[in-house]
Formats: structure tokens, C-alpha cells, sequence
């Protein structure tokens, strides 16, 4: 029995900035995707979680994403700061915080 190859048959190429610049419609899809509106705005509603483990704590990001903008969130944490994570669930509670590197950087 022959195995299947998931790479047979298929011709594949990187195409350089120039040579996209050639093609018209490629460059306006590839100008659309960049912009942050529309990647974040056009996206699908979901939730994530993001966990990570610093020498004072762990602490887990939960949040709901709606059009590119975060709408609800919690931050749950075995912190002996209390006051620390209860601030950043106040803010989490406002929602409307774009799901950004900047709407991140926002909160700080």
C-alpha cells in the first residue's frame, strides 16, 4: 500500500513584494489584510485564554473578542496581591478594549 504524500503534485513558490505589485488585485487584498480594521474588526466572534506562570504568580487571562474588540474578560491568579488582580478584572469588566498590541498596551 502506497503511503500518501500531502506535498505531491503540489508546485509551490514565494512570490517577492515586487512581483505581487504586478498583479493588481493581489496587492489590493494584500493592503486590505493589513489593515488592522479590517483584520481585527472582520474576525468572528471567539473567546480566548492566555496563562502564563511569573515568579510572584500564575495567572490566567479569559476573555470574549467581539469584532475585534474585547468585550468581557476575568483574570484569575494565585496572587498574594489581591488588589492587583482585582483592578485588572475591574478594567477586564469595562470591555471595550481593542484586541491589539496597542489596546493591550492600553490597559497598563
Amino acid at each position: 500500500m502506497r503511503k500518501w504524500d500531502a506535498g505531491a503534485g503540489i508546485n509551490k513558490r514565494t512570490l517577492s513584494v515586487e512581483e505581487l505589485e504586478k498583479v493588481p488585485k493581489i496587492m489590493e487584498i494584500f493592503k486590505q489584510s493589513e489593515d488592522n480594521e479590517w483584520r481585527f474588526g472582520n474576525t468572528p466572534d471567539f473567546s480566548n485564554s492566555l496563562e502564563k506562570k511569573f515568579d510572584w504568580a500564575l495567572v490566567d487571562f479569559q476573555f470574549n473578542v467581539e469584532k475585534g474588540v474585547i468585550v468581557k474578560g476575568q483574570c484569575f491568579s494565585d496572587c498574594l496581591f489581591p488588589a492587583f488582580i482585582d483592578e485588572i478584572n475591574r478594567i477586564l469588566g469595562e470591555g471595550n478594549i481593542p484586541y491589539s498590541v496597542n489596546g493591550i498596551i492600553q490597559l497598563g
